[in-house]
């Protein structure tokens, strides 16, 4: 689950600093988690894997896909926590961090 803390305004007056900051975004377990939780429940949902930080930076340039309007901001913060593991993340979790920033459209990775 991303739990997101956002300072929103639609587009105000020019200088103003739109900025977003999120977290836990816990990519390297979206797809254990998942299966985990659909092995374990006594029916079998959709087979859909969450893709928590990309869906994430996509409504917010798109707006959601059950109707969410996308908003604006400026620069956006990962306060981190990417792996939602009990250690530290390793290449293979970083890799899949970036590919879930690969989803930005309106907006740069640096």
């Amino acid at each position: 689950m991303t739990i997101e803390i956002r300072v929103r305004a639609e587009r105000t007056r020019a200088g103003t600093l739109q900025l977003w900051v999120f977290s836990d975004a816990h990519v390297a377990s979206d797809k254990t988690v998942s299966a985990a939780i659909r092995n374990g429940m006594g029916f079998v949902p959709p087979a859909g894997y969450p893709e928590t930080l990309a869906a994430a930076l996509r409504q917010s340039e798109e707006g959601g896909e059950l109707g969410g309007p996308p908003f604006h901001w400026d620069i956006a913060l990962d306060l981190g926590d990417n792996a939602g593991l009990w250690s530290l993340p390793d290449d293979v979790q970083g890799a899949e961090v970036v590919r879930h920033y690969s989803a930005l459209r309106a907006h740069r990775r640096e």
